[in-house]
């Protein structure tokens, strides 16, 4: 882990899971530490901006309506695009699926690692680097979860190609957005394409600011 971290640890309820929770203390250091490295360094260019280290409503709003709707079935396997803490796949893993984490960030990955351990989940799960534009491999998961994925222009079409890549036939997919534009843009994509998609929305309340987050299902 990242010693620039600093890390503490909560208590989530989702539904009726009881998660312990490690989150970052210190992301506005993690940006300005972005900042220093300069304009010339490669993360500074490939603009690795620690989005990955806040605990986002998107992430309760899939988790809650994973839980409510118990769709995750012991045994499923399940991957999670941009797990950044890993909120999503703790929670499918406490459901009994083995879980894909997959992120950009090294350190998202070690933070989604150290939730899944706090856990003791019996399951499995790895913890991958993955870019969306150059997605890899031949695995076929049961899900693809991503919360809060589409935030910016020049990775719209690099996830939809990594959702397209990693979809087998009987595949389903949960995306969650809090209604930003570029979200949209992102869905406008998935209806030019022949995913068949539906919509709904709930709202997820998080450190006293509630937010309407929108659930987007794939087929």
């Amino acid at each position: 882990m990242n010693p620039e971290v600093e890390i503490q640890e909560q208590n989530l309820q989702i539904e009726d899971l009881s998660i312990r929770f490690a989150t970052v203390s210190n992301m506005e250091a993690l940006f300005d530490a972005l900042i220093k490295k300069g304009k010339d360094h490669a993360d500074f260019k490939d603009e690795r901006i620690p989005y990955w280290a806040d605990l986002w409503p998107s992430a309760i709003g899939l988790s809650q309506h994973m839980v409510r709707h118990k769709l995750i079935k012991p045994g499923d396997r399940v991957l999670e695009l941009g797990c950044g803490l890993g909120l999503v796949g703790v929670v499918a893993g406490k459901m009994g699926a083995e879980v894909h984490f997959t992120d950009y960030i090294q350190d998202a990955l070690d933070m989604a690692s150290r939730n899944w351990d706090l856990n003791d989940i019996p399951g499995e799960a790895t913890f991958s680097i993955l870019d969306w534009r150059e997605p890899a491999g031949n695995f076929q998961p049961d899900w693809i979860l991503a919360a809060d994925v589409a935030y910016e222009k020049r990775i719209l079409q690099p996830l939809l190609d990594t959702i397209l890549h990693f979809k087998g036939p009987n595949t389903k997919v949960l995306l969650t957005e809090p209604g930003r534009q570029i979200g949209q843009a992102f869905f406008e994509l998935l209806e030019k394409s022949e995913l068949q998609t539906s919509d709904s929305s709930m709202i997820v309340k998080l450190k006293g600011i509630e937010t309407r987050v929108g659930i987007w299902e794939i087929g």
